[in-house]
């Protein structure tokens, strides 16, 4: 017998199953009963960084602010599937005393309070300056080309961009952020200088969240020591499949250069002396 049930009903199942596990969770080791009522804040995770503290009974439903991005990395942290309901609550609370290796039973009122400290500690804390916007906007848009790529790929992606900006002597930056050169920034580029700043910490912070972006920060920091591959072109490998009757610019280089072409990972890469700078 199939049992048919709606998208609220499915998510008040996990709701109350979550409860249920935090009820649980209150047996021992000095963890405070589940909250009768949620205190509602609005934080970010810059918000956090300025000052901000979030408390145990605290409340944010909103998707990318602070408490479900330290849930997500929490999550990612233990390898775990939690449902991130925006609830500072037993659950998370005993999670970060084993991840922080601090003892609740000596914590006032049972409680670790997250502030500043406690997102370094997680790895969700970011400074980004002018002097290290530029690396911070790289590995972002590294996560936005390739997620899962090996340091060949990236290390290629990365060398388009660095030899693109030489050729039309733009900086890394500049040239990442050029319209029409990566939709995943066509938002970003229609924003206010001081609106910018916001999207990009906002940004930087949900990759953290997922545990993916310290390592692309990595790969850039370690690529800007090395010497470029000679690529300033690249496109996913699917998309050159039936590529003669495609006859946009991208794939009319393709078409013009492919002897010169490599397959990395799942982008193929090649040169071409007719590059445009804008």
């Amino acid at each position: 017998m199939k049992i048919l049930v709606t998208g609220n009903q499915l998510k008040t199942l996990i709701l109350k199953e979550q409860e249920e596990q935090e009820e649980e969770i209150v047996e021992t080791d000095c963890v405070p009963n589940l909250p009768k009522s949620w205190n509602q804040v609005d934080y970010s995770l810059k918000d956090i960084q300025n000052g901000g503290i979030l408390y145990y009974g605290d409340e944010d439903p909103e998707k990318f602010n602070a408490l479900k991005l330290i849930q997500r990395k929490v999550n990612s942290i233990n390898n775990e599937h939690y449902t991130l309901d925006g609830k500072y609550g037993p659950n998370l609370l005993k999670r970060l005393s084993i991840i922080l290796d601090i003892d609740l039973c000596k914590q006032k009122n049972n409680d670790i309070p997250i502030g500043p400290n406690t997102l370094k500690k997680l790895g969700l804390y970011t400074d980004i300056t002018e002097e290290n916007k530029e690396d911070y906007i790289l590995a972002s848009t590294l996560i936005g080309e390739q997620i899962k790529g090996n340091k060949d790929e990236l290390f290629a992606i990365l060398s388009t961009i660095k030899n693109r900006s030489k050729k039309c002597k733009k900086s890394m930056e500049e040239m990442v952020l050029l319209n029409g050169q990566y939709n995943t920034w066509d938002h970003y580029n229609e924003l206010s200088e001081d609106e910018k700043t916001d999207e990009l910490h906002n940004r930087v912070a949900n990759q953290k969240s997922k545990g993916v972006f310290n390592n692309m920060l990595k790969i850039v920091k370690e690529f800007k020591n090395t010497t470029p591959l000679p690529y300033n072109h690249y496109v996913a490998n699917y998309l050159i499949k039936n590529i003669e009757s495609k006859t946009d610019s991208i794939f009319t280089s393709y078409k013009n250069n492919k002897d010169s072409s490599e397959k990395i990972g799942l982008h193929t890469f090649w040169w071409d002396d007719e590059h445009r700078c804008n």
